[in-house]
């Protein structure tokens, strides 16, 4: 595995510093005005957001790649 340069190591501890501030605040304030039951659980929103993301993602590549994809030699 390559060695990461220093400006990399530190950029990654600051990421997982934040994460884990992130994740001790989300635990810290539990008291969140909910709507549905499900939002109450930890790691709602997180999981939510990849999800979603998820799914644009792969429609974005399967579904609308194909509509708008041009042939090799459209451009010739």
């Amino acid at each position: 595995m390559k060695k990461l340069s220093k400006t990399a190591r530190t950029a990654v501890r600051l990421l997982f510093t934040g994460c884990l501030i992130l994740l001790g605040l989300d635990l810290a304030l539990l008291g969140h005005d909910t709507h549905f039951i499900y939002e109450s659980r930890h790691f709602f929103y997180a999981c939510f957001g990849f999800c979603s993301g998820l799914i644009i993602v792969l429609l974005a590549k399967h579904v609308l790649r194909p509509i708008v994809k041009r042939s090799e030699d459209y451009y010739e």
